[in-house]
């Protein structure tokens, strides 16, 4: 008797945080037309003078039971359940579960055929119709040639790896490019074993004849220059870079999101990726990954993101009700805020960087010069260059995933198709909200953007690379700018200040 007198949530109150908790994990709960329902059965609870239990409802639609309503009990089951075996919604159940973990850490299981990442609707899809049609390959007819399109975080990375490790298995002759360095070196460094499936368009382009590849997958294509390069960031003469995927390959994929291109010699757009492909004489497959995973499974922050940089905001609403937001949005008024929660979640073990618009100079490639100053007093140096000799600071390829990342400021470049748990993102004065839309300030844009000549192009590319730089993390994402009016349009927008 004693153990019902003391202080216990309701028995209702812990089985809906255990039904918001497989929403949160499982995105079979997306679909609305899956009923999820909750009870709670008290077997032990016999004492007639706590069956008043029964007839409280701290929460809507989650009745409680005891051994002495074994009737009410036996209508809620047939009420709720089929007669039919569970075994497949079972399996569908584990099948659709999201994972909340890196993919990084989980590349070497991923390309080794072992991985606890689930691949999940459209994902699942495009793994299965790219097997479909490397075994079924002939050297007659038109070729096929795969285009997965999908924004950031929707699992482009993991299909490739996924299709990598299959084939491989399998024993067929496959490669994995990118047109991200940091992505392609980071990948290949986890993939012990296999790193030599991870190649440049150049070595592939020189070194491979055609068909002689059953399967390439081209990752990050929307960053592809026109034509594969060569020494000193030039490119070769003769044939584009699409071409050369799909001519050494029975099975070309080529993945891809509009969103992320950023500058001038990225000219992969869908649409020019799709108007190439049929100028080669190929079979276009497209297959659209519609649902963003990355973070926590949250559609709710993608579309916060999307609207937000295409300057129609909408509120944050972090608080669902009986379906609350998953993943975490801050806002901060400094830098120096923004780093100390940052700072405590990696002592907590968690992974967190910050990355920032490039809007100052960066002539240093150390790591170790603070050329990052958005605000008095507060300075960072940019992450490092691939050729540098500072003790504990990464190479710039591996800046988002090796310890030591988080002393320096990442960019656009070095954080481009990786991810970690948390991320900070710094806008600077490039980028500012004046009341009612974006304005792009040019006297403010560094790096290759400021190669950028169409003011509308440069306005694209400045909001995608933001957009990039808020999707990197997979559980919360700070927000700081050194504009005081885009501050409080966060603040408008429900933002929860740190």
């Amino acid at each position: 008797m004693d153990a019902y007198e003391k202080h216990k949530k309701h028995p209702a109150v812990q089985v809906h945080e255990n039904l918001l908790a497989l929403k949160v994990h499982h995105s079979m709960f997306d679909d609305r037309y899956v009923n999820l329902v909750g009870a709670s059965y008290l077997h032990n609870l016999k004492e007639p003078e706590y069956q008043w239990i029964r007839h409280v409802s701290p929460r809507n639609g989650i009745p409680t039971f005891t051994v002495r309503s074994p009737g009410e009990l036996g209508k809620f089951l047939r009420d709720n359940f089929s007669a039919q075996s569970g075994a497949d919604a079972a399996e569908a159940l584990l099948d659709r579960r999201r994972s909340n973990s890196l993919i990084e850490p989980e590349v070497g299981a991923i390309v080794a055929g072992h991985t606890k990442f689930s691949l999940v609707e459209n994902q699942l899809t495009a793994v299965t119709t790219v097997a479909e049609a490397l075994d079924s390959w002939a050297p007659v007819g038109t070729k096929k040639v795969f285009v997965v399109s999908g924004r950031a975080g929707s699992g482009k990375s993991l299909i490739a790896l996924t299709l990598l490790g299959q084939a491989l298995n399998a024993r067929r002759e496959a490669c994995y490019v990118s047109g991200g360095i940091a992505s392609r070196e980071t990948f290949k460094r986890a993939s012990n074993g296999r790193r030599q499936a991870f190649a440049t368009l150049n070595n592939i382009a020189d070194n491979r004849a055609a068909n002689e590849l059953d399967l390439i997958l081209c990752d990050e294509a929307h960053r592809l220059t026109e034509r594969p390069m060569k020494g000193s960031y030039s490119m070769r003469p003769g044939e584009s870079s699409v071409s050369v995927v799909v001519t050494r390959a029975k099975v070309p994929v080529f993945f891809i999101d509009g969103d992320q291109r950023l500058f001038s010699d990225e000219v992969w757009s869908p649409e020019a990726l799709t108007s190439e492909l049929h100028d080669l004489g190929t079979e276009v497959v497209p297959i659209t990954l519609d649902r963003v995973l990355r973070a926590v499974g949250s559609a709710t922050y993608d579309t916060w993101v999307q609207h937000l940089l295409a300057g129609d905001p909408l509120p944050w609403k972090p608080d669902g009700g009986n379906d609350p937001e998953p993943f975490q949005l801050y806002y901060s008024d400094s830098a120096a805020t923004m780093e100390r929660f940052l700072r405590d979640k990696e002592n907590e073990g968690e992974s967190a960087r910050i990355s920032a618009g490039i809007c100052w100079k960066w002539e240093d490639r150390s790591g170790t010069d603070p050329e990052v100053n958005p605000e008095p007093g507060w300075a960072r140096p940019w992450n490092a260059g691939d050729q540098h000799n500072t003790p504990g600071v990464p190479k710039r390829r591996f800046w988002a995933t090796e310890p030591g990342g988080f002393g320096q400021i990442g960019c656009v470049h070095t954080a481009q198709g990786l991810e970690y748990e948390w991320g900070g993102v710094i806008m600077g004065p490039d980028l500012t909200w004046d009341g009612g839309s974006w304005k792009v300030h040019r006297e403010h844009v560094r790096s290759k953007a400021n190669r950028i000549n169409a003011d509308e192009d440069l306005r694209r590319a400045i909001r995608n690379a933001y957009g990039v730089l808020m999707t990197r993390s997979i559980r919360g994402t700070v927000l700081y700018s050194v504009d005081s009016a885009t501050r409080k349009l966060f603040a408008d927008l429900g933002v929860h200040k740190l």
